[in-house]
């Protein structure tokens, strides 16, 4: 019986070590908080973000570690830069900027103090910013239809035509066009060139006489 009493006795001392270890670890656990400028940027704009490193149990600033971490992941999940930063009673000031190569889609920012480097990523912050890329096209294109509604059997006629940026008709020129309904390819791939006097190229093609409701494009 003695025995027994001394086992649930050193049990007990045992289990309220350690408890009070989870207790004080929870209390040291840091959490670290990012505050951006923005979450959408274009190329070659700058982020400006602040750090504050915080204690797990109430939050106040965490004089535990002494420099935080800034992980930037591209799209297709690469490490695209490592950045490291001193942390000044629990903040710290950062900054990144977007080059002119840079692909557009959604980043990935992961912040993590020394402390927390010990840990799963998933205690990590995490932070998505999206990089807007607009790819501006080097031909304006235009496609017109005269009449808004077409039957069984009757012709489509179209016309098409091409200018550059500063509004320059674009001739003599080949024009490729194929007739598709509903992805299905009706007639084969013709190409016309664009008329020197018109600067358009003009093209028709027959609907069939018998078909469903479809929508034409």
């Amino acid at each position: 019986m003695k025995i027994l009493l001394l086992i649930l006795s050193i049990f007990c001392l045992t289990m309220g070590r350690s408890v009070a270890q989870l207790r004080e670890f929870a209390a040291q656990k840091e959490k670290v908080y990012v505050h951006f400028n923005h979450t959408f940027f274009s190329p070659g704009d700058a982020v400006y973000y602040k750090i504050y490193v915080t204690k797990g149990a109430d939050l106040r600033p965490s004089f535990r570690s002494g420099s935080v971490h800034v992980d930037w992941i591209a799209p297709d999940g690469k490490l695209m830069r490592h950045q490291r930063f001193l942390a000044h009673d629990g903040y710290a000031e950062g900054s990144f900027r977007f080059g002119g190569e840079e692909k557009g889609g959604i980043y990935k920012v992961r912040v993590y103090s020394d402390a927390m480097r010990n840990e799963e990523d998933s205690t990590w912050f995490t932070k998505e910013i999206t990089l807007q890329r607009v790819v501006t096209p080097r031909i304006l294109l235009q496609l017109d239809f005269p009449q808004k509604g077409y039957g069984p059997g009757a012709e489509v006629t179209a016309s098409f035509q091409a200018r550059t940026l500063d509004d320059q008709p674009v001739f003599n020129r080949d024009v490729q066009y194929s007739v598709l309904v509903e992805g299905t390819l009706l007639s084969p791939q013709f190409s016309k060139p664009v008329q020197t006097v018109r600067r358009t190229c003009d093209f028709s093609c027959l609907i069939p006489s018998v078909l469903r409701m479809y929508n034409y494009c």
